[in-house]
């Protein structure tokens, strides 16, 4: 995956959960447990690549362990940037936990990205550039009911007033079954086309630049 990004001119990877550990363990150490040391030999190939590898972090590893050691030590390793996912707690808590991350990601030069029930987007990436984009919508991969054309151009519009949104869109293979989501097993409702589309319409960080690379892939 890191050669074909590498090669279609893709500047990020993301390694999502489990890696180091079952992500909602509380014995799973972020920067220790599972496969953290393939972890750092792969961010080093990345980065030999020219792709920069974000990591995930589940809110149980966030905050059962020290998450200013976790944060130092994946920018220590060389990683671009957070996906951090599951917050819990109210709003109250929940948003002076996301000032935090966000601000010692800022101090470790990594970008973050807020996945799975964050606080809503808000005036907080004026000041907060590395904050790119946050999952406050149903995302394409579990939410397919408001995917759907006929949805999917009224929710942009409504989720998006507020700052910018990963709704997981950008999707190459659009078949999903026991190989992808066992939770989720129809069809994706979209073409490659529409997906490409889609990154364009649903503005976000990490995909700002994805319907030039969709296109270049589909030619």
């Amino acid at each position: 995956m890191v050669d074909f990004a590498a090669e279609q001119g893709f500047k990020y990877l993301v390694l999502d959960a489990n890696w180091y550990g079952p992500e909602f363990e509380k014995e799973s150490d972020p920067t220790k447990g599972g496969a953290a040391g393939n972890v750092q030999e792969l961010i080093r190939y990345a980065c030999g690549k020219g792709v920069g590898i974000w990591l995930y972090l589940n809110d149980v590893g966030g905050k059962r362990y020290p998450i200013e050691r976790t944060l130092a030590q994946y920018a220590d390793w060389g990683a671009a940037g957070v996906k951090y996912g599951f917050m819990r707690g109210d709003m109250l808590e929940k948003n002076h936990w996301t000032q935090h991350i966000t601000a010692l990601c800022a101090k470790n030069h990594l970008l973050v990205d807020f996945h799975d029930n964050p606080v809503h987007p808000y005036g907080q990436m004026r000041t907060w550039p590395n904050a790119v984009t946050r999952e406050y919508c149903h995302a394409q991969l579990d939410g397919h009911h408001v995917f759907l054309p006929k949805t999917f151009v009224t929710t942009v519009f409504v989720n998006m007033v507020a700052g910018p949104l990963d709704m997981n869109n950008g999707m190459f293979d659009l078949r999903q079954g026991n190989t992808t989501r066992v939770d989720e097993s129809q069809p994706v409702p979209a073409t490659l086309v529409a997906e490409a589309a889609r990154t364009l319409i649903t503005w976000s960080g990490v995909t700002a630049r994805w319907p030039e690379r969709l296109a270049n892939i589909s030619s």
